[in-house]
C-alpha cells in the first residue's frame, strides 16, 4: 500500500505560528472556554461531542505536553497541544486503523512530535471508548515508563492527565492509585492504557491496539512479531528508518500494510534553512540520512542514491515531457567511460537537468572509442566530452587531442575541487577524492529531484529551480547502476564511495554507465595562466 494521502475532517481554529506561537492568548482562550461550559453545565453535552470521534478538537482544546527546550527561550515548558496539519491527518489515520481492524506503518523524521500525538490519541481513547486497551511496547523499560521520567512514554500520559479540566477526568481517578507503573486505568469505564518491554511485547494479554516505539530498533523483532501475532486486532510500529534489512523496513515495503510517513518538511516549524543547519549539526550524512530523509539504505555501506529518488527523477522527467518543458535541447556534455575492451565504453549526454539514455559497446580498440564519442557527441550536440583520463582512458586521450572536439580530462583519482558545500565544509575536506564528490553531487540533485516531486504533488517536499534537478530517462541499466555505489565515512570524516574492488567482493558489477553520468556532472576545469584549460585536479 501506498503511503497515506488523506484530507482531515477537522480544521484547527488556532491561527498558529508554530515557528514562535503565543501560548498565553491559547490559554486564555482555554480558561474562557472552560468558564462558559461550567456557567451553561454543558460538560455532559461537550464530552459527548469528542466521545463521537472528534478527538483532534479534545487535544487542541485541552491537551500540554512537555518540552524543556523551550526554557531556553525563556518560555514556559508546558505548552497547549496544537496540532499541525499532518499530525492532524494521523490522529483520523489511527481512527481509521482501529475502526477498520487494520495494521499500520509509520516512518518518521526526528522530531516530529510523534510519539506525543501518538500518546494523545491513546489517551483520548482510554478518556472516551469503554473497556478499550491500549499498549506501547520498546526495546527498553525506561523508554516505555519510569516514574518521574518525563520522556518515558506513559510518564508523559501521566503529565497531560495533571492538566486536564477535571471534569474531563473518569470519576474517582486518583493517579496515585491509578497510574501506576506500566499501567494507567480508568476506573469509570475500565479502559487501560500499558507498557511492555524488551522481549516480552506481546505477552501481556490482549490489546485493542498496540503501538511498537522504534520498530526499527528491536534486538529479536522476530520474537516480537510471534508473541503479537495473537495479541491484538491493530498493530502500529512507528519508528525511524534502520536500514533496509529488518521487519520494519520489510513491513515499509511489503505493500501490504497501510502506511504513514512523517517527512520534516510536513512540520511548519520547520524548513530549509533548518535542514541546513541540521545537515551541519549532525556533520554524519548517514545520520542526517536515517533521522531527517527516512532513507531506509542507511546501514553498513549505505547506498549513495536512493531508489525512491530514482523513481521521482524518472516521473517527472515523463511529466515534463508530457508538458512540453524541452521542446528543444540547449548545447549539453557528454561523459565517457572507457572500458577498455574489459568492460563496456559507455556514453551518457546531458543537457542542463536533462539526462540521455546511455550508449554502451565493448572495444578494446581506443582510437576507435574516442572517434566513436567524438561522432555521438555531434550527433546530440554535446559541445564538451568528459571522459575518464586514467588506465585505459590515456589511449582515448591522445586520440581527442587530434580530433575537432573539445575534450575535458577527469581523474576520479585526484583530490576534490575547491568548492564550499551548503553545510560549510569544503569538498576537499568533506570527500576522498574527486570521484567522492562527483558521486555527491549526483546524489544532491537527485535527492532535491525528489523533494521537488513531492512538492509538486502536495506531499510536503521543497521547490527548487529546474537547474538544481536531474532528470532522468527510463534507461533500466542506468537507474539500476545509479543505485549500485555504497560509501562510507572514514576515521578523517571524509566520505568514500566504495571501489570497484569492493564492488566485485560482492559480487556487484562495476557500475561505468553510472560514472559516465557523474563525469558528466564534473565541474568545469580550473583556467591556468597561459589561458587554457586542463583536466580536473
Amino acid at each position: 500500500m501506498d503511503t497515506v494521502e488523506i484530507k482531515a475532517k477537522y480544521i484547527s481554529p488556532y491561527e498558529v505560528d508554530f515557528r514562535d506561537p503565543n501560548y498565553t492568548d491559547i490559554f486564555r482562550a482555554r480558561a474562557e472556554r472552560l468558564k462558559k461550559i461550567r456557567e451553561d453545565d454543558a460538560w455532559h453535552l461537550v464530552k459527548r461531542f469528542y466521545a463521537d470521534g472528534n478527538y483532534a478538537a479534545f487535544i487542541e482544546d485541552w491537551m500540554t505536553t512537555y518540552d524543556p527546550r523551550l526554557s531556553a527561550r525563556s518560555k514556559p515548558t508546558t505548552v497547549p497541544l496544537i496540532l499541525f496539519p499532518r499530525q492532524i491527518e494521523y490522529i483520523e489515520w489511527l481512527q481509521g486503523l482501529k475502526d477498520n481492524i487494520e495494521d499500520g506503518v509509520v516512518a518518521k523524521s526526528r522530531d516530529m512530535g510523534i510519539s506525543v500525538v501518538t500518546l494523545a490519541y491513546a489517551t483520548c481513547e482510554w478518556l472516551f471508548c469503554p473497556g478499550v486497551k491500549i499498549s506501547f511496547g520498546s526495546r527498553k523499560e525506561e523508554l516505555v515508563d519510569k516514574m518521574g521520567q518525563p520522556d518515558s512514554l506513559l510518564e508523559k500520559i501521566r503529565m497531560c492527565l495533571r492538566y486536564l479540566p477535571t471534569e474531563t477526568l473518569p470519576a474517582g481517578y486518583s493517579e496515585a492509585k491509578h497510574a501506576r507503573h506500566m499501567k494507567i486505568m480508568n476506573p469509570q469505564n475500565g479502559a487501560t492504557i500499558t507498557g511492555e518491554a524488551g522481549d516480552s511485547i506481546g505477552r501481556g494479554g490482549r490489546s485493542t491496539m498496540y503501538f511498537v516505539d522504534e520498530a526499527a530498533f528491536l534486538e529479536r523483532p522476530e520474537m516480537i512479531d510471534a508473541a503479537l501475532s495473537q495479541n491484538t486486532s491493530s498493530r502500529v510500529d512507528v519508528s525511524t528508518p534502520n536500514g533496509p534489512d529488518n521487519p520494519f523496513a520489510n513491513k515499509w515495503f511489503g505493500g501490504h500494510i497501510n502506511k504513514f510517513d512523517f517527512h520534516w518538511t510536513q512540520d511548519p516549524r520547520k524548513d530549509k534553512e533548518w535542514y541546513d543547519k541540521e545537515v551541519i549539526r549532525l556533520s554524519d550524512p548517514r545520520v542526517v540520512a536515517q533521522e531527517l530523509d527516512l532513507d531506509f539504505d542507511t546501514s553498513g555501506e549505505e547506498s549513495v542514491v536512493r531508489q525512491e529518488w530514482v523513481t521521482s527523477s524518472q516521473a517527472m522527467y515523463r511529466h515534463l515531457k508530457e508538458e512540453g518543458v524541452f521542446p528543444s535541447r540547449p548545447p549539453g556534455v557528454a561523459g565517457c567511460d572507457v572500458g577498455g575492451g574489459m568492460a563496456e565504453n559507455t556514453y551518457i549526454g546531458l543537457w542542463g537537468p536533462e539526462v540521455g539514455k546511455c550508449v554502451a559497446w565493448v572495444d578494446d580498440d581506443t582510437t576507435a572509442t574516442a572517434y566513436r564519442f567524438a561522432h555521438l557527441a555531434s550527433e546530440n550536440g554535446a559541445q564538451t566530452i568528459k571522459f575518464d583520463s586514467i588506465g585505459v582512458g590515456k589511449g582515448v586521450a591522445s586520440t581527442l587531442r587530434r580530433l575537432p572536439v573539445q575534450a575535458q580530462a577527469v581523474n576520479v583519482g585526484s583530490s576534490p575541487t575547491r568548492d564550499v558545500w551548503p553545510d560549510g565544509k569544503k569538498s576537499r575536506a568533506k570527500f576522498r577524492n574527486l570521484k567522492a564528490e562527483l558521486w555527491w553531487i549526483l546524489r544532491d540533485r537527485l535527492r532535491k529531484t525528489h523533494d521537488h516531486w513531492l512538492y509538486m504533488n502536495g506531499r510536503g517536499g521543497y521547490e527548487y529551480q529546474l537547474n538544481e534537478l536531474l532528470l532522468l530517462p527510463e534507461d533500466k541499466d542506468l537507474t539500476k547502476q545509479i543505485c549500485i555505489p555504497g560509501f562510507k565515512v572514514l576515521e578523517t570524516g571524509k566520505i568514500q564511495i566504495e571501489s570497484k574492488d569492493e564492488l566485485r567482493r560482492r559480487g556487484v558489477p562495476s557500475p561505468d554507465r553510472a560514472e559516465a553520468l557523474i563525469l558528466a556532472l564534473a565541474p568545469a576545469p580550473a583556467v591556468v595562466r597561459s589561458g587554457r584549460t586542463s583536466g580536473v585536479i
